[in-house]
């Protein structure tokens, strides 16, 4: 059905005249023609052309600027520079166009049609028409597809004109006050908790008899004095913390918080010396800035999709991060709980490494309230926004991360607009156990 409309609509785009204009048209010839000629009725003929050559005049009003406009958009030959801006709270100017104030009743707008999710707005500098886009949430592309819609003052004609320019668009996410993170910054930390069955690689804080071929710098010369046995220092036994930190994003319905703190970690050096990285849809282990966000920006495309998105890749990638030489695993999660908690959690049950995680909001939110039913018959619902996705409530985010360290991981939340770590409590953890139960 959906297809059907859509195809219906560009049909109706091919059309100049608008429903007005088509409506005005009609009764104007249909006044002038069956009324005003036979019955001599000269008010009634005045009136009809008057009206007529008001559509006329948009018709060609309308013809002249999509052709104006057709030649502005002419490509110049030189090669666009590409588009790079964040999120929420940046923006950029990609074209311009001639203002032409001169030209009466003429009014062009324009949108994007891909990449989906940019907001166009265009000002008048000298002359010039600028344009500016924004977006709410991380994209990429490598081609742009606008569809300018030209239009007269009357709203009677309108012609509708699509052109694509090849220039690549990266909007990276909002970071909020992440920056300010503590949990982030601890990311790349080791254990300092000494392991018992661990090789003997920690401080030389224990001790044992000497043994002959134990070198003397060692000895404990205050503990012979005392008790006339020769000990000599020993290193305890612990495993090494993971030298190579394997992180991770997972594409899921509000992934655009923890997208925004894996940015942070990136961009930050936060995941230490050697680190890799990988996402939702990434097909090799990014090692660098540029590839990492690469991927961070690409995963947005599928987070609606079940097979690749939703942490699917997360299992692959440890192992591939894993296969040379120990990990340690770092998951930046949504907040939302999905498909993917399952998949992580199965993903950490079998990484033989510690593995921390992260969930990201922008909100939490104490309760759900419901709207009156009233309102939901009669009021027409308001757009969708972009934001309140990744907003979630205190016991959707305890209950992913009970699930979550059920499975073996070390759990941590927080919130991007503040920065501050989100609390999980215990009465909010009692809450999602029942829950889960």
């Amino acid at each position: 059905m959906s297809s059907v409309l859509r195809r219906l609509r560009r049909f109706r785009e091919w059309l100049v005249l608008t429903n007005l204009g088509a409506v005005i048209l009609a009764v104007a010839l249909v006044a002038y023609f069956l009324f005003g000629l036979p019955r001599a009725d000269y008010a009634v003929q005045i009136v009809a052309a008057v009206a007529i050559a008001l559509v006329v005049g948009a018709l060609i009003v309308v013809v002249v600027g999509a052709l104006l406009t057709h030649l502005a958009l002419k490509p110049s030959g030189e090669e666009a520079p590409p588009i790079y801006f964040e999120a929420v709270s940046g923006f950029a100017t990609a074209l311009s166009l001639p203002a032409r104030r001169w030209f009466p009743l003429l009014e062009v707008e324009w949108t994007w049609e891909t990449p989906e999710g940019v907001t166009v707005t265009s000002a008048q500098v000298e002359g010039t028409r600028m344009e500016n886009v924004e977006s709410a949430s991380r994209t990429h592309a490598r081609r742009i597809r606008r569809r300018f819609v030209i239009e007269d003052g009357f709203g009677l004609a309108r012609i509708v004109l699509r052109r694509e320019e090849a220039r690549e668009i990266t909007v990276v996410p909002w970071v909020g006050q992440l920056n300010r993170s503590p949990l982030l910054r601890s990311l790349a930390s080791g254990d300092d908790r000494p392991h018992p069955r661990g090789a003997l690689e920690g401080d030389r804080v224990d001790m044992r008899r000497y043994v002959p071929g134990d070198p003397l710098r060692l000895a404990l010369w205050k503990v012979y004095a005392r008790t006339r046995v020769l000990m000599v220092r020993t290193p305890e036994r612990a495993i090494a913390p993971a030298i190579r930190v394997a992180a991770y994003l997972v594409a899921a319905r509000g992934d655009e918080a923890p997208a925004a703190a894996a940015r942070v970690a990136v961009e930050g050096g936060l995941l230490g010396e050697r680190w890799v990285f990988g996402a939702d849809g990434g097909e090799r282990l990014a090692e660098n800035r540029d590839e990492a966000l690469a991927q961070i920006v690409d995963s947005r495309r599928l987070r609606d999709d079940e097979a690749l998105g939703n942490g699917g890749g997360l299992v692959p990638f440890l192992a591939a991060a894993s296969e040379s030489e120990p990990a340690r695993a770092v998951i930046f999660v949504p907040a939302i709980g999905g498909a993917w908690v399952e998949q992580v959690a199965a993903a950490v049950a079998r990484h033989p490494g510690h593995t921390s995680v992260v969930i990201v909001a922008d909100g939490v939110l104490d309760g759900a309230k419901p709207r009156p039913v009233l309102d939901r018959i009669v009021r027409v619902p308001d757009d969708p926004d972009p934001s309140e996705e990744n907003v979630a409530t205190a016991e959707g985010i305890a209950s992913i991360a009970l699930r979550l360290a059920r499975a073996g991981a070390e759990v941590g939340a927080l919130n991007r607009v503040t920065g501050r770590t989100i609390p999980l409590g215990l009465g909010t953890m009692a809450a999602a156990e029942r829950s889960v139960a």
